[in-house]
């Protein structure tokens, strides 16, 4: 899929190739790795979004 063209929603700025440590009282429990990707939505899915 083409994304040069594709709108950047900038609410998702803070997820794009993110890495999240995960910590319950102090101590490293694991790590949370996101990224955003392009969709179509209704209607019709001629409308270009972005998901997390």
């Amino acid at each position: 899929m083409d994304e040069t063209d594709w709108p950047q929603d900038p609410q998702l700025n803070i997820f794009r190739a993110g890495v999240w440590e995960l910590s319950l009282n102090g101590e490293v429990k694991g790590w949370l790795t996101t990224s955003i990707s392009p969709m179509r939505v209704l209607p019709a899915f001629w409308l270009k979004a972005e998901r997390m």
